[in-house]
């Protein structure tokens, strides 16, 4: 019985994989589509963001790097669930996999509906981003933000949304098998809006600490 488990929870974590490898694979299919697009009249995009910024030296190298280490660290997401369901008896294996996956799900949501706002859009009185980039409003394949001048905006807002995801996630190997999945559901949603985004804005979204 132990053994049918096991081989259970083995399939259970590998159809994970499979389909998150899946989705990196036509998620960055997609954005190549769209970049290509944007290189029908010039290799080199000059364009002027709602922010006043110039899209300039922005080639298809730098985007195509951007794309890439996006993907790589959107991978490391499935690797941080096996690692940490290693450290863990087997029969919370399959519980810390799913909370990896949720996390990444509920994460990415947050951050397109208002994280990336709050953390890169205007600043307001150097502690919070405003809500100008809310749902990605102004956030397009064919502007720069003024924060990576040299590729398109929406790429650097995913960029930004994996390390936004992975981080509360890497916590949850201090508190495995200690806590409740609701606990930790409404542990890494708060932590990530009243932790994760003022402090990134201070230091890299033009707050207080972002001129010193």
């Amino acid at each position: 019985m132990d053994r049918l488990e096991g081989r259970r929870r083995e399939i259970v974590s590998v159809s994970f994989s499979l389909i998150q490898s899946l989705s990196v694979i036509v998620w960055l299919r997609w954005s190549f589509i769209q970049f290509d697009s944007l290189q029908n009249d010039s290799l080199i995009l000059k364009r002027e963001t709602m922010s006043g910024m110039n899209c300039f030296n922005a080639t298809p190298g730098d985007t195509t790097w951007m794309l890439t280490a996006t993907g790589l660290v959107l991978l490391m997401t499935p690797a941080l669930a096996f690692f940490e369901s290693g450290l863990l008896r087997a029969k919370n294996t399959l519980s810390i996999v799913v909370q990896i996956f949720t996390g990444v799900i509920s994460l990415s949501l947050l951050w397109f509906l208002f994280g990336y706002s709050i953390t890169y859009g205007n600043d307001q009185a150097g502690f919070i981003g405003g809500i100008n980039h809310a749902f990605f409003i102004g956030v397009d394949y064919d502007d720069c933000s003024p924060h990576a001048t040299k590729v398109p905006a929406a790429i650097f807002a995913l960029f930004q949304m994996m390390f936004a995801v992975i981080t509360p996630l890497l916590m949850t190997g201090a508190f495995a098998e200690r806590m409740a999945f609701k606990a930790f559901f409404a542990f890494i949603l708060l932590w990530e809006i009243f932790v994760y985004y003022p402090v990134a804005h201070w230091i890299w979204g033009g707050g207080f600490l972002d001129s010193w």
